[in-house]
């Protein structure tokens, strides 16, 4: 509660960001290539980056050449980076943890970190061909225009407890929905009642709804050489860490496969751990005498000097009802 008044201060800032784009007053940019934008309206935890890594590989399987647009958020450095390539040209350190697994995740895709990410893509198309951008949380950034606009909730959690920054984790108000091409609902098999928030979703957007759960696939070694398959999890003594928007996914994601944890750590969300922090995991892994140190794949990009003892735990996403309605919405995949 005292908090409430630094929320009405945001508020009223998002509202004077938003108001000339809703008014007309400013016009969005719009590219030459189509712009697919997937976005949240909280601050973090509701499996975006997933969703992203979902929809380049299927513009990629339909033969389509994807530039992924991305401020680079938790970044050590300012400058601009146009990669086209993969994850050997970059380092977690100078273009963020989400864009570098990205670039991890998707081979021979163009990436452009910048701040103003219409001046990325110019850059980016200037380097490469390029059919369609996929805007890595873009949903707050209005100087481009969407083709699409996709917005990814948490079906457990989708409006956090409904306040904004920083007495809840909302980045705008629920009514933000409206501008939305697409909600997008994850976790939707950890919901219990996913028809029921998707009833109340409709409050706020008529939009389609695409719902999904992230499917684990398999543990793999921090060097990515070796692989241990789901089968072998149950009963395997481990402790775990996390540097994510929501710890308690993976936590539970790591005991549904049978995992027994002998101890957790939640570290803050884009956290660079340091050696002294991967030291003290070892040591916590000795005392607690395991043989595995679990995290998550976006932390894995992170852990430089783990042994062979770290794994990460591999997600895909699967979705969930009529797929066909996300098909029908993407601009430029036919």
């Amino acid at each position: 509660m005292l908090l409430l008044p630094f929320s009405w201060l945001y508020a009223f800032g998002v509202w004077l960001r938003n108001f000339p784009y809703d008014r007309g007053w400013i016009r969005p940019r719009r590219l030459s290539v189509p712009v697919v934008s997937v976005g949240n309206l909280s601050a973090g935890g509701t499996g975006k980056t997933p969703v992203v890594i979902f929809l380049a590989k299927l513009y990629q399987s339909a033969g389509k050449r994807v530039g992924i647009l991305t401020r680079g958020y938790g970044r050590e450095t300012r400058e601009p980076q146009i990669l086209s390539g993969n994850a050997e040209d970059a380092t977690p350190e100078q273009i963020g943890d989400e864009p570098f697994l990205i670039l991890t995740e998707l081979k021979k895709i163009g990436l452009a970190v910048d701040k103003k990410r219409e001046r990325g893509a110019a850059k980016l198309l200037a380097k490469m061909p390029v059919d369609v951008f996929i805007l890595d949380d873009g949903f707050q950034y209005r100087r481009l225009f969407k083709e699409c606009e996709i917005v990814v909730l948490d079906a457990t959690r989708p409006f956090d407890n409904g306040r904004l920054i920083p007495a809840g984790l909302l980045r705008e108000p629920p009514r933000a929905l409206a501008r939305a091409s697409l909600l997008w609902l994850t976790r939707v098999n950890r919901a219990a009642e996913p028809e029921k928030t998707r009833t109340w979703l409709r409050r706020f957007s008529p939009k389609p709804v695409v719902q999904s759960f992230h499917a684990p696939v398999g543990l793999w070694s921090i060097d990515r050489k070796r692989q241990m398959p789901l089968e072998k999890l149950s009963g395997l003594e481990a402790i775990a860490f996390c540097a994510i928007g929501n710890p308690e996914s993976f936590r539970q994601d790591l005991q549904d496969l049978g995992v027994r944890l002998r101890a957790f750590r939640a570290f803050p969300d884009h956290h660079v751990f340091t050696t002294a922090d991967i030291e003290n995991l070892k040591i916590l892994a000795t005392n607690r005498k395991v043989k595995y140190i679990l995290c998550t794949e976006k932390d894995a990009v992170k852990v430089s000097n783990g042994d062979d003892r770290f794994y990460f735990l591999k997600i895909s996403i699967q979705i969930v009802g009529d797929y066909q309605i996300l098909l029908d919405l993407l601009p430029g995949l036919r």
